[in-house]
């Protein structure tokens, strides 16, 4: 069966080069692929650098537009050629901005242009930023002060990691090795590694005294000084192995006991493996990367690469191969931290945007039963008087606890409730029933809530067919009902009101 995003595209406005390194695209190849599980396209538009990267994202299905360069407002030309492909004018495709270099001009320009706009961040470096949606993956993140439009919809912390498939399948560490034994160490400081922080590693390696230490060293695709860290590995006593063109990162992780890592997104990757880490900030964006393992006790934060001192950075090894206690509370530290749904969290809010929508809980009784008995709603419904505070509670209880019934409350922007959506399955129907608090009706977007919260049930599977009984007089939600792809089946008498027999269909079977 297609997937809820069959014949919807997703593009990505990111780069790839020496300096900057290739973490920007991989964290999004994460993201195209949870994209893709649910049947939509992908193309990436940018300055992409280094054949394996560019091998990986064909291998991956996703189409890739070059640019020039990697200049912002200079570069909005691109759009103009995605806008001739536009098919629906009224539905713009998703736009994922992942850069420092883009800034709120640039994303006010895609914005402008009619785009729905994700931008991805790690620290808030900017003043001001326009988007529907902004990311940032990071543990701890949510005490930043980004400064956004009312509407945006904010993701924050690492629920929201993007990690891709190949971790989501993987099976995090059981341990994290034991004293005594054999130590296992990976390396691994990203795509680009400008200032050749790899060979002052393999350097304080070299010092640590430690023979039975094993190290496994990966060298990215955008690494410019390969040839001297093969020379220094050739000469080196440590028992290490330079490893380049590394396609699978996963079972390199699950072999080792630590790892020394810089402050981007492998961390959140060791972490749902459960590898303790050694954390170098390489960059501005990853300070806060670092504190935040640190914070969380799932890594050890070695601060600035120009400041971290060779014996510093020997001593950390010896110290947490010489504490398997500490190793594996770090393990247990980094697997409570990422959970691998990430991604797909990201791609739901993208799907059902502006809403998202949340099963009801206990806590929803008192603001269900307002809303309830808000004079429109009485009006609207069948049984038109009333309704008592017991009657009421009891009706939810029972509700929330129908296994037949989905009872979600629908979240606007991610933080505003606006109403609540009820699918009862009896037999072979299922019926809706809906209703927006009073600030959120007449804005049109009762007729948008109803196909996104149908679009996530039949998402769900096991549901093809949604039904509707519609007072024939209220006008209203018979046209919002319409819009949102319903269709009159019969009229029929329903507790003595003409009422509209309404039907909607998965189209994707």
């Amino acid at each position: 069966m297609p997937g809820a995003l069959s014949g919807q595209r997703l593009i990505i406005r990111a780069d790839a080069d020496s300096r900057m390194g290739t973490g920007h695209v991989m964290r999004c190849l994460a993201l195209a692929q949870a994209w893709q599980e649910q049947g939509g396209g992908v193309l990436l538009a940018g300055l992409i650098m280094g054949d394996g990267l560019r091998e990986r994202l064909t291998r991956e299905q996703v189409e890739l537009l070059d640019l020039a360069s990697g200049q912002t407002i200079d570069d909005l030309y691109w759009l103009a050629g995605l806008q001739k492909q536009q098919v629906k004018e009224d539905e713009w495709d998703w736009l994922v901005l992942d850069g420092y270099h883009f800034d709120a001009d640039y994303q006010r320009r895609l914005r402008r242009a009619g785009m729905k706009l994700l931008v991805i961040d790690d620290y808030a470096h900017l003043p001001q930023y326009d988007a529907d949606l902004l990311l940032n993956q990071n543990a701890g993140s949510a005490r930043l002060d980004y400064k956004v439009p009312e509407e945006t919809m904010l993701l924050l912390g690492s629920r929201y990691a993007l990690l891709r498939r190949e971790f989501r399948g993987a099976h995090p560490r059981e341990t994290s090795g034991h004293a005594g034994q054999v130590g296992r160490l990976l390396v691994t400081l990203g795509g680009a590694d400008p200032d050749n922080v790899t060979l002052r590693v393999i350097e304080a390696l070299q010092q640590a005294g430690l023979p039975a230490l094993q190290a496994k060293i990966i060298v990215g695709p955008a690494n410019p000084h390969l040839a001297l860290l093969q020379e220094s590995v050739r000469h080196s006593e440590q028992q290490a192995e330079l490893l380049t063109g590394v396609h699978d990162m996963v079972p390199l992780m699950q072999w080792a006991d630590v790892a020394i890592t810089a402050g981007g997104s492998t961390c959140w990757e060791l972490a749902y493996l459960g590898v303790p880490s050694l954390v170098i900030t390489l960059a501005d964006n990853q300070r806060g990367v670092a504190e935040m393992m640190a914070a969380a006790g799932a890594g050890l934060d070695c601060g600035w690469h120009h400041e971290l001192q060779s014996h510093t950075l020997t001593n950390l090894v010896k110290e947490l191969y010489g504490d398997q206690g500490q190793r594996l509370a770090m393990s247990r530290a980094g697997r409570s931290l990422v959970d691998g749904q990430g991604a797909g969290r990201v791609v739901e809010c993208m799907m059902y945007f502006p809403f998202t929508f949340r099963p009801a809980e206990p806590g929803d009784c008192r603001q269900v039963f307002d809303w309830a008995n808000d004079p429109v709603i009485r009006q609207a419904s069948f049984h038109s008087s009333g309704i008592g505070w017991q009657e009421h509670e009891q009706w939810f209880e029972r509700t929330l606890a129908d296994r037949n019934t989905h009872f979600w409350i629908i979240m606007l922007h991610g933080h505003r409730p606006a109403g609540q959506v009820r699918f009862v399955k009896s037999g072979e129907e299922t019926v809706i029933s809906i209703s927006l608090a009073a600030g959120f009706r007449n804005a049109g977007l009762g007729s948008r809530a109803i196909q996104m919260a149908c679009r996530r049930l039949f998402a769900a599977g096991g549901i093809s067919q949604v039904r509707a009984l519609v007072k024939k007089e209220n006008e209203q939600s018979v046209k919002s009902f319409a819009r949102a792809g319903f269709e009159r089946l019969s009229e029929e008498m329903v507790h003595g009101v003409p009422t509209l027999k309404m039907t909607l269909r998965d189209m994707r079977q």
